[in-house]
């Protein structure tokens, strides 16, 4: 009989296990979530939006400074949740990697996002992916942000998306903290996250997310 010797073949050894819990890879699923988080649904969605719109026209009407990185807050989620991106991917965004899409030419110089800074895998670089605007409104706000209010709240010199009032970017503690706030604000469950707000992607949503056309139409002032 041929084949592979037995421990007592006159080898003097015996079989070993070579991969074993101290020297294998760590196993990193796609997604480790908590049981806890899901996706909002529809209606908690535009529950949120309307309320982050609600601060704004608040903040505002009052005379607060406050109004515009409120705007500018309420513009993010909905741009986050369009094109269905992470905190961070949202955060390092800037206003050139927004372009055009020849195969969406209805949305003029925004039918394209470049996102440069995608969740990475352990030991590699930040993924890259271009992600289309499917929704004419996602357009629209954007370009409103860009055009008209980004340049009230940038620093000189500063290419990011979204600018913070105390620096050239916005950081992710601010990003964390006011979603939180209108979360816990309208008594939404503490498992819903940022991603889950940006996981939910409907077939259409043409009536979603509503515009803070107060702040629109006195943005001169």
């Amino acid at each position: 009989m041929t084949g592979w010797p037995s421990a007592s073949g006159g080898l003097g050894t015996y079989p070993i296990q070579v991969v074993h819990e101290g020297n294998a890879a760590a196993h990193v699923q796609e997604v480790e979530a908590r049981p806890r988080k899901r996706a909002f649904t529809l209606e908690e969605l535009q529950g949120f939006f309307d309320y982050a719109d609600e601060q704004v026209t608040k903040a505002r009407d009052r005379g607060r400074k406050g109004w515009l990185p409120a705007f500018r807050d309420a513009t993010l989620f909905k741009v986050a949740y369009s094109y269905g991106l992470r905190r961070n991917e949202t955060r390092m965004l800037d206003v050139v990697d927004i372009g055009r899409n020849p195969h969406g030419p209805e949305f003029g110089d925004y039918g394209l996002l470049h996102v440069r800074y995608g969740k990475a895998k352990k030991g590699s670089p930040p993924k890259r992916r271009g992600v289309a605007t499917v929704w004419t409104w996602t357009a629209e706000i954007l370009k409103e942000w860009v055009t008209e209010f980004r340049p009230m709240l940038a620093v000189d010199g500063t290419s990011a998306l979204w600018p913070s009032e105390r620096g050239a970017r916005i950081g992710l503690q601010r990003i964390n903290s006011r979603f939180a706030a209108y979360r816990d604000a309208l008594g939404l469950d503490p498992g819903l996250d940022f991603h889950g707000c940006a996981a939910r992607m409907p077939p259409t949503c043409s009536t979603l997310v509503s515009r803070c056309t107060s702040c629109s139409a006195t943005s001169d002032t």
